[in-house]
């Protein structure tokens, strides 16, 4: 399947949707027939919920680790010893 196909198809979907099939397409997994006041409170729950999985899973991958800043005053400490004369 070549770009020009792959952006066809998309147009030709998007351009043929209509708000009958984004309800349709809700319908699906068992939402009812919402107000687009409710799609909106949904769409902010999911960002939201979705902005929090990403910090927390940020602050879990690059927090500081506390053996490696151990380490680091363990070899500080070494150093500091090596230097002291008998």
């Amino acid at each position: 399947m070549t770009w020009d196909t792959l952006n066809n198809d998309w147009n030709q979907w998007m351009l043929g949707s209509t708000g009958r099939n984004g309800y349709d397409l809700l319908s699906r997994p068992g939402f009812e027939m919402a107000s687009w006041k409710e799609l909106a409170a949904g769409l902010g729950g999911w960002r939201w919920a979705h902005q929090q999985s990403a910090e927390l899973y940020i602050a879990l991958r690059y927090a500081p680790d506390p053996n490696t800043a151990d380490l680091r005053q363990f070899r500080k400490r070494g150093k500091s010893l090596q230097a002291q004369p008998d």
